[in-house]
């Protein structure tokens, strides 16, 4: 057993490290002026969220950014997020997001996850997303409100 733990250390370390550099390359590519480039980072953001500090520039900072693509990807890396500590694990976070002053934050939660009836979780708890998402049908925004239809 000791062996194949220290097997597994190296293979552990170069996962941080690879982890470490993607991270620094997803920021350095989001100051692009490109939005191709930006999209490239978000969709980088996403497979990296479950680290909090990139989850809280997705809500705080990417959802800032005035490209309706760059938005659209932001709303698909906020669904990996989810997919990545369960749908289930995510409502508190969902729910915080729906709660933000800025509407594309608003609406990049709903909108990655509007097809909530193919996640499992949401099948088997279809009060969960309903919930949710009925309280956006007043929204301040019609951006976020027609985000729903």
């Amino acid at each position: 057993m000791a062996l194949n733990c220290k097997k597994k250390e190296p293979l552990l370390i170069i996962n941080l490290i690879i982890m470490s550099i993607e991270k620094k390359l997803a920021f350095l590519d989001y100051k692009s002026n490109v939005y191709q480039v930006r999209m490239y980072s978000i969709f980088l953001f996403g497979y990296l969220s479950s680290d909090e500090e990139i989850l809280i520039f997705m809500r705080d900072e990417v959802s800032k950014d005035d490209n309706c693509r760059v938005q659209k990807v932001l709303a698909k890396a906020f669904d990996e997020f989810c997919k990545k500590i369960g749908y289930e694990n995510a409502l508190l976070i969902i729910d915080e997001c729906l709660q933000n002053s800025n509407p594309n934050t608003r609406r990049s939660v709903t909108k990655g996850l509007r097809i909530w009836t193919s996640r499992p979780y949401f099948k088997e708890n279809p009060n969960e997303a309903i919930e949710r998402i009925i309280n956006l049908k007043e929204d301040e925004s019609e951006y976020v409100r027609n985000s729903q239809s």
